[in-house]
């Protein structure tokens, strides 16, 4: 449960920091203008934001396990769709749903190192996966520069 909230917060990072690294190629591959292009950014940030209590309310009622079975499914299928998102409306329901899926994993990897490590350990558990996410901004900006680009949608979102 450990390794799955590590990377849960490992992914949400690299989604973070890949999208605004690309937003020049996918603006161009969709024809978005700025408006469009703040949704397609703010989108992820305020479901994210704003569900956080929500689901973490949810994870409690159904699992962590489950919790997380979800948010990592709800996850892939927004990067599937917004790889392969042909407008700008498309695209920004796609990372609305990776917003609600990051919302689910970010609430359960802390409950759930939380309840698998014993306390002694918590800290060393915690200290773990802190590095790990924070060295998910870089990658998640080579990742942006480094994948192709299509006019379906710029597939540099779905490695995230």
């Amino acid at each position: 449960m450990v390794t799955a909230a590590s990377l849960a917060g490992l992914l949400i990072a690299v989604n973070t920091t890949s999208i605004n690294s690309a937003i020049n190629d996918v603006a161009e591959d969709l024809s978005l203008t700025t408006g469009t292009l703040t949704w397609v950014v703010n989108a992820y940030v305020v479901a994210s934001a704003a569900l956080v209590a929500f689901v973490g309310r949810l994870g409690d009622r159904i699992g962590l396990r489950h919790a997380f079975v979800i948010g990592y499914a709800a996850f892939v299928m927004g990067s599937v769709a917004a790889a392969l998102a042909p407008s700008g409306e498309v695209l920004i329901g796609a990372r609305l749903s990776q917003g609600v899926a990051a919302a689910i994993l970010m609430t359960g990897s802390t409950a759930a190192i939380s309840t698998a490590v014993p306390e002694e350990r918590k800290g060393l558990a915690m200290g773990v996966c802190g590095p790990l996410r924070r060295s998910a901004s870089p990658s998640g900006r080579c990742m942006a520069r480094r994948s192709p680009t299509s006019s379906a949608g710029g597939a540099s979102i779905a490695l995230t």
